[in-house]
């Protein structure tokens, strides 16, 4: 799959389902997924896992072992497949409308990357938040 074919899958997707996201997301999942091998693997994961969210709701939902609350506003999605692939989406839900809003995708390879991810993932909520006062 190549970069303009999964930018416009993961476009497409994101769009339908109406979940809120920074705009750098798509370009960390293409970062991470271009010529991995593990592009319509990771798709495949990522939208059961949104379609289960919804259904689910966010209360239930969370109680699942792919969900992880970080902090006081941030949550970890976690998308894996065995070894073939172990990616995290920390998302928040924004401080006045309650939308979730999924902020940035990363490899957790080890438990130190979650530090520079949630530096990340707080500038770009702060950044998405301030564009809504």
């Amino acid at each position: 799959m190549n970069k303009d074919q999964l930018l416009r899958m993961l476009d497409t997707f994101l769009s339908q389902s109406e979940l809120y996201y920074h705009e750098a997301l798509l370009n960390d999942l293409i970062s991470l997924l271009r010529k991995s091998g593990i592009e319509a693997e990771f798709l495949k994961e990522f939208i059961k896992m949104q379609v289960q969210y919804n259904a689910l709701g966010r209360t239930h939902a969370e109680q699942l072992r792919q969900y992880e609350r970080i902090d006081e506003r941030l949550y970890s999605l976690h998308i894996d497949k065995g070894k073939k692939f172990n990616i995290r989406i920390l998302y928040a839900y924004h401080s006045m409308t309650g939308q979730r809003i999924l902020l940035h995708a990363f490899w957790e390879r080890r438990s130190r990357d979650y530090e520079s991810a949630i530096a990340v993932a707080y500038a770009r909520l702060n950044d998405l938040e301030e564009d809504t006062l």
